[in-house]
């Protein structure tokens, strides 16, 4: 039997589309056509190959995170997959260590959303940043006013407004103008909408939407102040009779929605793939991670899907 990890070939990306159809199909909404149509690289997809055949794969995307006020190198790791007469054979945790030895001197963290958290424990990963979720009913919303509310888009506006929303928090991945044209374009492709309301011409919150029959899913609202973030939840009630809202673990949504059903659930999981360059460069113990990411006047947003 031969084997081998490599980077994969440009001429295999529909092999890996096919993969990724077939592994994530129960949680796939459209987003495996926009993520192959947009941002798959080869360059960024490693391969097992056995007997010339790709057993499994998986992807990291560069990114630049914001931590400690301090630009930092990470790896966002996705669409981890081994195809079914290839599973429990070692081939993906060969895989991960390859990639994570590789981000050893590449960059200083690597991050990743998990289906199965446990799966990652063993290679350093622990859940680090949690999401909020509110679900309520339209009638359990107070009336706002929804003037200035419309689907007008500026990727200069939202990168300003997501920037001042940022400076708020700690943890949280850079992004720039290009990342709001392809969301755009992801949201076209997964029947999404993104919101923005308007105040004296300046930007003041967007929100990003998908629909379930009767339900509006709020997946990202982002927001100067209470008057915009109220307006846009009264905006959302207008559209479906409930809502689903989900924000990080660290917006406090009680007081504007005291009757919600409240629930809280991993959303990244976080290795730092140098601990001693971590701790001269931040000047903080590594371990434990929590404490390492820590910042008592700023709470993590590491929000990012791609």
């Amino acid at each position: 039997m031969n084997r081998m990890i490599r980077n994969a070939l440009d001429s295999e990306k529909q092999t890996i589309y096919r993969i990724w159809k077939e592994m994530f199909s129960f949680d796939d909404q459209g987003f495996t056509d926009y993520y192959f149509s947009t941002l798959y690289s080869a360059k960024d997809t490693l391969v097992y190959e056995v007997d010339q055949h790709i057993a499994s794969t998986l992807q990291r995307r560069p990114h630049m995170m914001k931590l400690h006020d301090r630009f930092v190198a990470c790896y966002f790791i996705v669409g981890v997959a081994t195809l079914p007469p290839y599973q429990n054979k070692g081939y993906m945790k060969e895989l991960m260590n390859s990639v994570l030895e590789e981000a050893s001197y590449k960059c200083l963290i690597t991050c990743l959303q998990a289906y199965d958290p446990n799966l990652y424990a063993q290679f350093g990963f622990e859940t680090l940043y949690f999401r909020k979720k509110y679900q309520f009913h339209r009638n359990d919303f107070p009336r706002y006013k929804t003037d200035g509310i419309s689907q007008m888009v500026s990727e200069e506006d939202l990168l300003h407004l997501y920037r001042q929303f940022t400076s708020r928090f700690n943890g949280y991945m850079v992004r720039d103008e290009q990342y709001y044209k392809n969301l755009q374009h992801q949201l076209e492709m997964e029947q999404g909408y993104l919101y923005t309301y308007y105040k004296d011409n300046e930007l003041q919150g967007y929100m990003v939407c998908y629909i379930e029959t009767n339900r509006l899913i709020i997946d990202e609202i982002v927001y100067l102040n209470g008057e915009a973030l109220a307006r846009m939840l009264s905006y959302a009630c207008k559209q479906k009779p409930f809502i689903s809202l989900i924000v990080s673990e660290h917006e406090h949504m009680e007081k504007l929605l005291p009757n919600a059903e409240v629930s809280t659930f991993g959303a990244m999981m976080v290795r730092i793939n140098d601990e001693a360059l971590f701790e001269e460069c931040f000047g903080r113990k590594a371990k434990p991670l929590q404490e390492a990411f820590h910042d008592p006047n700023k709470p993590l947003y590491i929000h990012e899907v791609a």
